[in-house]
């Protein structure tokens, strides 16, 4: 009995100690801003610190991130895998052009410790710096109305054209009606 006790413990707190991880990422939910709400650190970018303001996802054309000092990097490449831990990472490539002559390519590379709800939180893999982030959303439209019309075309259920004169049930301007 204290073997199954012990066995059963044992998976409790296996399955709690993973839960904190993401369980699914979204590949499309990445795509468009995220801005930082908070970090604890900064990032190596060039040889020297910066601190992450915003990560901007984009399909089929380079992606962008922006640090506190007005600087940005481009991201050509990024990826989302798995790990067989159940952990996903996210591998941004960066690009740096010294000059006109060279070009240069590093990878920052992250473990995603949370994803939803419109929020994420990356971690690298030495976990010394966290950075949480909030979508920005698409834009500020908060509900859209359509004109009402007074009197649009009327059908009936077997989706024929009425008439004034057709009579039973007749769809009009989104409205059921009967014609009598």
């Amino acid at each position: 009995m204290k073997k199954i006790l012990f066995l059963f413990a044992f998976l409790v707190l296996g399955v709690t100690a993973k839960a904190q991880y993401v369980s699914n990422l979204d590949e499309i939910e990445l795509l468009g801003t995220w801005n930082v709400t908070t970090t604890n650190g900064e990032i190596m970018v060039s040889g020297h610190p910066e601190r992450v303001a915003s990560i901007t996802f984009n399909d089929g054309q380079n992606s962008f991130m922006s640090f506190e000092s007005n600087n940005s990097t481009i991201i050509p490449v990024y990826t989302v895998g798995g790990t067989a831990t159940g952990r996903y990472t996210l591998h941004l490539i960066r690009r740096y052009e010294y000059n006109s002559d060279y070009t240069s390519l590093s990878s920052l590379n992250f473990e995603v410790y949370q994803f939803g709800n419109n929020t994420m939180t990356l971690r690298t893999y030495d976990k010394s710096v966290t950075i949480k982030l909030e979508k920005q959303s698409a834009s500020s439209v908060s509900s859209v109305k359509a004109d009402a019309k007074t009197n649009g075309k009327a059908y009936t259920l077997d989706g024929k054209n009425a008439t004034e004169t057709t009579k039973g049930i007749i769809i009009q301007n989104g409205k059921k009606k009967i014609r009598k």
